[in-house]
């Protein structure tokens, strides 16, 4: 963080950068070999259609943000490597309903 950030953002962007990731919904992982990543139910690797159903919330200063909870983050190493979960990850059924989505929102 110290050494690589740095050469790519100054720290005030790198902040403006991870409030967007909140905004948009993103999560960071409290647990595990990714503690720390930041990760989206929609943004999924070979499946670009479906991050453009990504919306940003609107600001309102009510809500609390909630702790973590290892046991509702996804288990990334239960995906394949070409972007498909495992047939037992609770992921499949997301996988396999948003695999039907018409042709005209898949990227070409």
């Amino acid at each position: 963080e110290t050494e690589i950030l740095p050469l790519y953002m100054d720290s005030a962007k790198y902040c403006s950068f991870l409030r967007q990731l909140n905004l948009y919904g993103f999560r960071r992982f409290c647990a595990g070999a990714d503690k720390n990543a930041y990760y989206h139910e929609k943004f999924l690797r070979g499946m670009p259609w479906i991050a453009g159903t990504i919306q940003r919330t609107k600001i309102n200063g009510k809500k609390h943000r909630v702790a973590g909870n290892p046991d509702k983050e996804p288990k990334l190493h239960t995906y394949s490597h070409l972007g498909q979960p495992a047939s037992d990850s609770p992921y499949w059924k997301l996988h396999t309903s948003l695999a039907s989505v018409p042709a005209s929102h898949k990227k070409k």
